[in-house]
């Protein structure tokens, strides 16, 4: 047999793989709105008296704009892996009360709740503009951050950390709110807590999904702008006997953007294509559609309404209609596992994915598997994706209209129609699907998802829901930028 060639390791090869040369410079830069130092709520209504149904704070859904500097050359990159959005917010009593409260509340899944939609634009063209952010936020810190990733960013990113008294007690929920908090019935003074939070920020071009620095010094002029919700993402349950009660206030001050800056010197830029010739680059990023699944068993066909040309992956969220502890108690964030005999995706009218559908009454635990592949983005194993996912924060079922029992034959032995007592369990159900055409990390090998309409379809059991569905569907796109001579980008997604 012919011997094959060898290559040589490159621990032992006579080279660096690569290095700047000492004139070049880095350094953090904070960037302020353009437009406001902070955003304050009205007061809330008294805190209404209720164990089930949680009580809302309407919160001004202001813009937030922001302008990177471009540098002071054209040789100025954004290390795209360190950018961050950091704020602090203020969880106020603004009046106290007289009914004796026994209350508990929660920031809603994680800090990146405050913001739900991210536009970004290059000399005023719209570049990328991902609605539905915080929900695409909170699959992946589901998804692609294990028990000890979240535990050692509990401080920045707001998170609810480990048990300390129970192994291995991940919770998915935010952090608590000791002001609004209280364990025995009593009165409730006026007072604060202040939390600070430091969030990756989730960008394609500016931020962590990027693949590649930015070259913002060859760009124009480079905005960005965030939305926060229209309701506070907070989860507050209480009971009150009698008296007046309590009101809350929440105030988002403190607000920066942080990048980090490298300044290339002549002899490494001299390294680099002339500004005169268009700079490329890519990452990823996310497109969020909403559908609704009707309260009714049998055969269901449920559009969804994203275009996408490359879609690395495809999921789908179900949230009770109903707010409230039998329901979703924690809103868009809890999400609840179907009870389907069937379900898959119907693609552009090409192909259904997976080929035999899932059955969440006979194999949840390939329904997960399936979830773990899709987020995990070096490749099918699944034994090395990360996920914090606790299991029965997966396998809730949605209420339904003939409660499920074991007798029935449904699976994982977590039959529940109800959120978790410890309401701050987020349910964290997913059906989602790895669309690149091989388990590589390779660009642009996505499926095409612009050619016709695709389709969830899924057969519901006797025990159907008792509520409507509303579906959020999470497509991960790649996207490529190309940043023209005159500072202009183009897009491809």
């Amino acid at each position: 047999m012919e011997q094959v060639p060898i290559s040589l390791p490159a621990a032992i090869l006579p080279s660096v793989s690569g290095v700047l040369s000492a004139g070049c410079t880095s350094q953090f830069v904070r960037i302020q709105p353009n437009n406001l130092s902070s955003i304050v709520s009205a007061e809330s209504g008294e805190v209404s008296a209720s164990t089930t149904v949680p009580t809302i704070i309407a919160f001004p859904s202001v813009p937030i704009e922001f302008t990177v500097p471009s540098g002071s050359s054209k040789n100025v990159f954004i290390d795209t892996s360190k950018s961050t959005i950091q704020f602090r917010v203020r969880y106020e009593v603004s009046t106290a009360s007289t009914a004796n409260y026994t209350i508990a509340s929660h920031l809603q899944s994680s800090a990146h709740s405050w913001f739900e939609r991210l536009q970004e634009k290059v000399n005023g063209m719209v570049t990328d503009d991902q609605t539905g952010w915080d929900v695409a936020c909170n699959s992946d810190l589901n998804w692609a951050y294990n028990v000890a990733d979240r535990d050692s960013n509990v401080l920045s990113l707001g998170l609810r950390g480990e048990s300390p008294t129970i192994d291995s007690a991940n919770m998915t929920q935010g952090h608590l709110i000791p002001a609004w908090t209280k364990a025995t019935a009593g009165a409730i003074s006026t007072g604060s807590n202040y939390f600070s939070y430091a969030i990756p920020f989730k960008s394609a071009m500016l931020g962590v999904d990027a693949k590649s620095m930015f070259p913002i010094g060859r760009a124009g002029k480079v905005d960005f702008t965030l939305y926060p919700p229209n309701v506070a993402p907070v989860t507050i349950l209480s009971t009150a006997a009698g008296g007046t009660g309590a009101k809350f206030k929440v105030t988002i001050d403190q607000i920066y953007a942080e990048f980090f800056y490298l300044t290339l010197d002549e002899q490494s830029a001299s390294l680099l294509p002339s500004p005169d010739r268009p700079w490329s680059m890519s990452g990823v990023t996310h497109r969020v559609g909403n559908g609704q699944l009707p309260a009714a068993s049998g055969a269901i066909s449920v559009q969804v309404p994203l275009r996408v040309k490359s879609a690395r992956s495809l999921s789908t969220r179900f949230v009770d209609s109903v707010q409230d502890t039998t329901g979703s108690v924690n809103g868009k964030y809890d999400s609840k596992c179907p009870l389907v005999t069937a379900m898959s995706y119907y693609l552009a009218g090409q192909k259904r994915v997976p080929n035999v559908p899932h059955s969440t009454q006979f194999s949840l635990a390939n329904v997960f598997n399936h979830t773990l592949q899709a987020y995990y983005d070096g490749g099918m194993d699944r034994l090395k994706s990360k996920c914090g996912m606790a299991q029965d924060g997966f396998a809730t079922y949605i209420k339904t209209a003939t409660a499920p029992t074991s007798a029935n034959g449904f699976d994982q032995a977590l039959i529940t129609a109800t959120s978790s007592t410890l309401y701050y369990s987020i349910c964290g159900f997913e059906f989602a699907e790895d669309l690149r055409l091989a388990s590589t990390s390779n660009f642009l090998n996505g499926t095409d998802l612009t050619s016709s309409n695709s389709y969830l379809e899924l057969n519901q059991t006797a025990s159907h829901p008792s509520n409507i569905q509303y579906l959020t569907f999470i497509a991960k796109a790649d996207i490529i930028y190309v940043i023209m001579p005159n500072g202009n980008i183009e897009v491809r997604v």
